[in-house]
């Protein structure tokens, strides 16, 4: 598990970050793609509690797949 505000939260928050903040907006051309967006949101968060409850590489790995999809 990983503990609240400990060094590995911080850096697991920062990469979190880092991968949301290089989400590409710029085909945001209509509702439809707004909606993808904010499910891909919502996909990290869910992500994000569970490994913090579990920390499981499985887990970890599949965060990472969708981070990277979405670039």
């Amino acid at each position: 598990m990983v503990v609240k505000d400990s060094d590995e939260e911080k850096i697991f928050i920062n990469k979190l970050v880092k991968s949301i903040s290089s989400i590409d907006t710029n085909n945001l051309l209509d509702v439809e793609s707004l909606k993808n967006i904010v499910l891909t949101l919502a996909h990290f968060i869910w992500n994000l509690e569970k490994y913090r409850l579990i920390k499981h590489i499985k887990d970890w790995k599949q965060f990472k797949r969708a981070v990277n999809s979405t670039k």
